[in-house]
């Protein structure tokens, strides 16, 4: 299996909760993020059986203008949790996805995410 998904724009870094007197949350812009991606990737993914629940690679391609000073182990894992939170993969532990590629290619002139998962 190999399955192909594209996410356009800029990828908005995995953020921590935000604790208050009032509760934890994330941040809006991180979660309206997240949110966006979710419904892109259950878009592009249609009617795969989903959710894989097997173990995956995975290979993210950042391409074009993305913030150069973010770290790309948030970037990752702001993706990687729109795809177990839209249902695309049951986990993103270890067990699940063993081999991770990252990539930042900002020498294309559309911005957004490759993501590449195979068995």
């Amino acid at each position: 299996m190999k399955l192909t998904i594209w996410l356009s724009g800029k990828v908005v870094p995995k953020a921590r909760p935000r604790v208050t007197r009032n509760g934890t949350f994330m941040p809006p812009r991180y979660q309206s993020w997240r949110q966006s991606a979710q419904l892109e990737m259950l878009t592009q993914v249609g009617q795969l059986k989903i959710p894989i629940a097997h173990p995956v690679s995975i290979s993210m391609e950042f391409r074009g203008k993305h913030t150069p000073t973010i770290d790309i182990d948030n970037a990752s894992g702001a993706v990687l949790d729109s795809l177990v939170s839209a249902g695309i993969l049951i986990n993103d532990s270890i067990k699940f996805v063993p081999k991770l590629m990252l990539e930042y290619l900002p020498n294309f002139e559309v911005t957004g995410i490759s993501v590449e998962i195979k068995d």
